[in-house]
């Protein structure tokens, strides 16, 4: 069947990527110790972005109540 190697040539590929190797995404192989550091920089960007992006989902559900908030819509959807 064509599915089970399909899903075996993704999991293998889905690996090399996981290890630093962006050939099966177009890109360049890179030593392990590189990879380990871009992946270290990678989570250091998104812990410094997270607290940005709460903030902003937070006023994002305050400006949705303020505008909704003396509609009909608004009393239905907590229902």
């Amino acid at each position: 069947m064509i599915l089970p190697t399909f899903v075996a040539r993704l999991l293998i590929n889905c690996r090399r990527v996981l290890n630093g190797d962006m050939r099966p995404l177009g890109g360049p192989s890179i030593e392990k110790a590189l990879a380990g550091r871009v992946r270290a920089e990678q989570i250091d960007a998104i812990v410094h972005a997270t607290p940005q992006m709460m903030i902003g989902n937070v006023l994002t559900a305050a400006v949705l109540v303020a505008v909704l908030y003396n509609t009909d819509e608004f009393w239905s959807g907590l229902a």
